[in-house]
């Protein structure tokens, strides 16, 4: 029998945020390398919309900004709020694939603009909290989180009054490690957070108990960077570092968040297929998805269900 767990899969295989083609064709792996069966095997009921369709490239900006590709981004963030809006207001849960971090931008728009009830889960190895004042780069997917609560004054009066920003108050940064000078201070100000030295000293057992007492709402939803994980774990993004997340910390992270929550929506972004290693880090993102809506699906669940029965 099924759950009552109805899941609206979107597609946003968009590189306007960052300097790389190489999450172009994540959406697509993940939904031909087991995405689907894992859904199945979890009685998650599922629906895909397919990829989100850009009209088309809008060219050179005539506005003079440091935000590189914004007409893009914006454009993308406006559909993608919609999807999530309808996912949410559907009763489903939408899952977004990118694609680069900048994606979460319209993901979190949506959100605010119809609910003030849910905390975000950031996971990133990186802050993501440069404006268009601070950034080194002008590249979104480094300012993703800033942009999405409200910190950049040339983004919102380009972007456009009507617009809710996410409840900065109701906001985790998870795992991060990798800051830019004064990256860090600025996060320390605005977001609660938890970084990768807080984990090393206190092991994953209290520093999950201490990400579950940060959250006041009943809902949640989770933003995964697949950079926050090691990249012996997860060698499929292009800004994979050693001395990340490892499996079995991501997963008991999103096993007890589960447990105690209930995930409204999931992205799932940087996912490179070109730079993975035997589909290690495919196969981890699915079981991510899985474990964090309730039922983990991974490698042995998959093989028991592909065994000839007795």
């Amino acid at each position: 029998m099924k759950n009552n767990k109805r899941i609206r899969l979107i597609g946003a295989p968009y590189m306007y945020g960052k300097n790389s083609k190489l999450q172009s064709r994540a959406p697509d792996v993940l939904r031909k390398t087991g995405l689907y069966r894992a859904f199945e095997i979890a009685d998650l009921l599922y629906k895909d919309i397919g990829d989100i369709k850009l009209p088309k490239l809008l060219g050179k900006d005539s506005v003079k900004t440091k935000l590189k590709y914004f007409r893009e981004i914006r454009e993308i963030a406006n559909l993608v709020s919609q999807e999530i809006k309808m996912a949410i207001s559907a009763k489903e849960i939408p899952i977004l694939l990118g694609g680069d971090h900048s994606m979460t931008i319209g993901a979190l728009l949506g959100i605010a603009s119809c609910r003030n009830d849910v905390t975000l889960i950031y996971m990133d190895a990186h802050g993501d909290f440069h404006t268009s004042q601070t950034t080194p780069s002008g590249w979104l997917h480094g300012m993703s989180l800033a942009l999405s609560v409200g910190l950049d004054k040339d983004f919102s009066r380009l972007y456009g009054s009507e617009i809710t920003y996410f409840d900065k108050s109701k906001v985790v940064l998870f795992g991060a490690q990798k800051f830019d000078p004064g990256e860090k201070e600025a996060i320390v100000k605005n977001v609660s957070f938890i970084d990768m030295n807080f984990i090393t000293h206190h092991g994953i057992g209290k520093t999950v108990e201490k990400l579950l007492n940060q959250i006041k709402t009943k809902y949640i939803y989770i933003s995964l960077d697949l950079d926050v994980i090691d990249r012996k774990d997860a060698p499929g993004t292009d800004m994979a570092i050693y001395g990340a997340l490892t499996y079995r910390e991501l997963l008991y992270t999103l096993e007890r968040l589960s447990e105690k929550h209930d995930v409204i929506g999931m992205d799932v972004v940087e996912l490179s297929p070109d730079k993975d290693i035997d589909g290690e880090t495919v196969r981890l993102a699915i079981e991510s998805i899985t474990t964090a809506l309730g039922n983990r699906i991974g490698a042995y669940e998959l093989y028991m269900e592909k065994i000839d029965k007795i």
